[in-house]
């Protein structure tokens, strides 16, 4: 399994549970909250997407070295709109 594959699997998992609430389920509420609704819509079709959307949108974007520390990111910027 892939290093992403394995990222988002972990981030899965953990979502909608007592240990993602602090963690995934802030990332994602902020995240529709702070990206404007076009966003969404181009990418999801909804103004209003899901927590399952809006983790299915992540793209690793890297691994700290030995570490197991990812960052994601989305497919495009918002300068890019």
């Amino acid at each position: 399994m892939s290093n992403e594959a394995k990222a988002l699997e972990g981030i899965r998992k953990a979502s909608g549970t007592e240990q993602g609430e602090y963690s995934i389920y802030e990332f994602v509420s902020h995240h529709i909250d702070e990206l404007p609704r076009t966003y969404w819509e181009k990418h999801l079709n909804t103004e209003s997407p899901s927590s399952e959307q809006v983790i299915g949108l992540l793209v690793l974007r890297s691994k700290w070295d030995d570490e197991e520390v990812y960052t994601s990111r989305y497919p495009t910027t918002l300068q890019t709109m």
